[in-house]
């Protein structure tokens, strides 16, 4: 049974009372409307007329729950989203530098930074885009030892 289907309980009669799934309070009470709409002339059991009651108000009680509760995790979600403004894949360190970046800096191409931080010659590190982060001082390192 799944949070929507959550059972509340709703009273019947002199019972000590049955299990109704809260998302089935609403249906249940607007059915038992209709049987005592039914009723015209004939006395209305009373028995069926507190369980009506009992299914309306259980339904309102779980409905104001629910939109409770989507409403906290609304409200959960935006602060998780704000909480961190900058997206991850923009972020560097100042000691870390793109393979694009480290190309102008050296002649080397960003193919061979890529390959050189894939064989782990390269200090480096994947951003959660996917891109290489190169640590500076090894790129610029690496450079000098293969140009000199």
């Amino acid at each position: 049974m799944n949070d929507g289907d959550r059972a509340e309980p709703v009273a019947l009669g002199g019972y000590a009372g049955m299990w109704v799934p809260g998302a089935v309070c609403a249906h249940l009470a607007a059915a038992l409307t209709l049987v005592l709409a039914n009723q015209r002339d004939r006395a209305k059991p009373a028995d069926l007329i507190a369980v009506r009651d009992a299914a309306q108000q259980a339904a309102v009680g779980y409905h104001r729950e629910w939109h409770r509760i989507v409403l906290a995790c609304a409200t959960a979600t935006t602060q998780l989203a704000s909480v961190d403004p900058q997206p991850q894949a923009a972020k560097q360190s100042p000691t870390e530098i793109t393979t694009t970046t480290a190309a102008d800096l050296t002649g080397l191409s960003r193919q061979r930074w890529r390959q050189l931080a894939g064989q782990g010659r390269i200090p480096a590190r994947r951003d959660s885009g996917g891109r290489w982060l190169l640590d500076k001082a090894a790129v610029l390192r690496y450079a000098k030892e293969t140009k000199g």
